[in-house]
């Protein structure tokens, strides 16, 4: 009997150890750089699971959501049954501590005054399922087809944001009647042009920046399409 108890006793204590060595734990959590390019035009994202892929017991996981500027530094995951929880915040609080050991003053985060589209990426050990059921700050994830809800098309029939063959990022603004182009902005990565147009439709100003290359040019028309002056 005595052995039997014994027994008994040591397939608890394995079974214990089992379920802890299989609850899902954050390996690594990676946020990649706002797209700065699309800050304003959070609208046209689509938010959910861009890949993800497990080997063994790891998920590793990339998600597209849209957050505050300042914010996703501290990720996390909360885990109960078949769900995960991932959760990407603010960061800490960190305390400036004078010479003496003394704390004298903490940095609190701080809430920017934009939103944003970042890519996160974790990676979570002790996952059996690849179709576990995941959310990300409390919101459902789904598969995405696509990162972009383009191309976008206004109500009087405009193309007014898509994406060229060459990658290039393109977002028309119209007047509030949506009979006359306002301006054009063309993006891609660290290069972003500008170009503003008169009222009968030539173009007023073209503005470039490549930040790659630190350099910058504005060039400005008049209605009739002859050129004023050009800055660099």
């Amino acid at each position: 009997m005595k052995q039997l108890k014994y027994y008994l006793t040591t397939l608890v204590i394995f079974w214990t150890f089992s379920l802890e060595a299989q609850k899902p734990e954050l390996v690594k959590y990676t946020l990649f750089p706002c797209d700065e390019s699309h800050y304003i035009n959070t609208e046209y994202f689509n938010e959910g699971i861009v890949n993800k892929s497990l080997k063994l017991d790891t998920l590793t996981i990339l998600i597209s959501t849209i957050m505050n500027c300042g914010s996703g530094e501290k990720g996390y995951i909360i885990s109960s049954g078949d769900s995960i929880n991932l959760f990407s915040e603010f960061p800490d609080s960190i305390p400036f501590i004078d010479n003496d050991g003394d704390t004298t003053k903490w940095k609190e985060p701080v809430m920017a005054d934009c939103d944003c589209c970042f890519n996160l990426e974790y990676i979570i050990s002790g996952i059996k399922d690849k179709d576990s059921i995941l959310t990300i700050n409390g919101k459902a994830l789904r598969k995405l087809d696509k990162k972009y809800k383009f191309p976008f098309i206004n109500q009087n029939g405009d193309t007014t944001v898509f994406i060229d063959d060459k990658g290039f990022y393109h977002r028309k603004q119209y007047s509030t009647s949506g009979d006359r182009l306002l301006y054009e902005i063309i993006s891609k990565s660290n290069y972003n042009k500008t170009i503003f147009y008169h009222k009968n439709g030539r173009i007023r100003i073209i503005s470039e920046n490549d930040n790659l290359n630190h350099t910058s040019k504005t060039t400005t028309y008049d209605e009739n399409g002859n050129l004023i002056k050009e800055e660099k």
